[in-house]
């Protein structure tokens, strides 16, 4: 939240203005956030602002009371004044997601469970590796700003995994009453691949 705005938890939120990138993750967050706190859509009046760097500088400059924003953005933002209020793993939502196509499942099964034991090796490597020695990698090669770098701090990742069926559930209910896709269901979505590898 903008320093200034009053907002210093959720139930600030009601009646002010949030920034959000629509049909996103981000809009998603969101709306799982009103929603946990009590709140509707119609609450809040939100703010379409796809830009992330855009979302953040208006933020900063106090031109917004609220906005929603990935990380690093969200830690370089509360670094430089605004209020952290609650996030994503504070409601227990992962948005990470791995995709491949259906041919590729069924062509290059082999290639993909060798990815996801690549994946799961890397995730140990990086979780038994002071941050410190790969901070600077991660800040380069992904395009932060350089200040990211005095305020990231990476989470402890966990080995690949399917989603539980509630949240697929509750991700395809959010999507459908936005008007943006049919109702699917979890085996459409979710490859069995992964309980299979264990």
């Amino acid at each position: 939240a903008s320093d200034g705005a009053g907002i210093t938890s959720p139930a600030d939120l009601r009646g002010k203005e949030i920034a959000v990138s629509k049909n996103t993750i981000i809009e998603y967050v969101t709306d799982e956030i009103l929603a946990a706190n009590g709140m509707r859509e119609e609450d809040v009046a939100k703010v379409v602002i796809p830009q992330i760097p855009v979302r953040l500088e208006m933020l900063r400059s106090g031109n917004l009371g609220a906005a929603v924003l990935p990380e690093p953005m969200a830690s370089v933002a509360a670094a430089s004044g605004s209020h952290y209020v609650i996030g994503s793993g504070d409601l227990g939502i992962n948005p990470g997601v791995i995709v491949f196509s259906r041919s590729a499942l069924q062509d290059k099964e082999k290639s993909i469970r060798a990815m996801y034991r690549a994946y799961n090796k890397a995730v140990d490597d990086l979780n038994n590796t002071p941050q410190s020695e790969y901070l600077d990698l991660v800040v380069e090669r992904s395009g932060f700003p350089p200040a990211a770098k005095d305020v990231l701090v990476l989470p402890s990742y966990r080995h690949a995994g399917s989603p539980a069926e509630s949240d697929v559930t509750e991700a395809v209910r959010w999507v459908t009453s936005k008007g943006n896709t049919a109702a699917y269901g979890y085996d459409d979505l979710v490859s069995r691949l992964l309980s299979e590898e264990k």
